[in-house]
């Protein structure tokens, strides 16, 4: 590398690639912390999870950072690689044939829909814990309903911090403990990722 290569302008597919596969690899890494052998598709599907929150980060970094033109056009390109990347890195670790079936448009559905839910969401940590009215929190919840299978009705103005859970609800949702964990693992992947520094190259 000469020393004018340090001031050479990055090439836009170069950094959306690099950061479409920081995105991926951290999302299978955290996807061997909630293994199921018993169902990979559940596993993946939970994994998914964390994709569709580092996404919605990358997006809040572009709106921030980027004009809304670039924005749309990368960050677009990036949700559909992400999306597609990781499908092929699960079917590659040799997951049953149904998450092969699974269309890329289920995947791409489900990210449109945290979309909404996190953009409810008042912060990514929550003042003193993650917790209602956080992402973490919301994080977490779909992480667990994707694990145990069960679906849940009326989450939405409680992961958005608008309604408090009930006794009757208070089993529905992550534990304390649960969502901490999820945090420590998620906060340690957004700062090894840097995602503003990366976006920053974009302009």
């Amino acid at each position: 590398m000469s020393f004018f290569d340090f001031f050479r302008k990055a090439d836009p597919e170069d950094v959306l690639r690099d950061l479409c596969q920081c995105l991926v690899i951290a999302t299978l890494k955290y996807g061997t912390t909630i293994n199921d052998s018993n169902n990979n598709m559940k596993s993946s599907n939970a994994a998914a999870e964390l994709l569709f929150l580092l996404l919605h980060l990358v997006d809040i970094s572009m709106f921030a950072l980027l004009s809304p033109q670039k924005r749309e056009l990368y960050f677009s390109h990036l949700t559909l690689e992400g999306i597609r990347d990781y499908s092929a890195a699960c079917i590659k670790q040799e997951a049953p044939a149904d998450i092969e079936s699974s269309p890329f448009n289920d995947l791409l559905e489900r990210f449109n829909s945290r979309q909404l839910t996190y953009a409810k969401c008042k912060s990514l940590m929550g003042d003193a814990l993650p917790w209602p009215g956080s992402k973490l929190f919301a994080f977490s919840f779909f992480v667990m309903r994707e694990l145990d299978g069960k679906s849940r009705a009326e989450f939405d103005e409680i992961l958005a911090g608008d309604t408090k859970m009930s006794e009757s609800n208070r089993e529905d949702f992550p534990s304390l403990e649960t969502v901490l964990e999820n945090t420590a693992f998620v906060v340690s992947y957004v700062k090894a990722i840097d995602i503003d520094r990366r976006i920053r190259k974009l302009r």
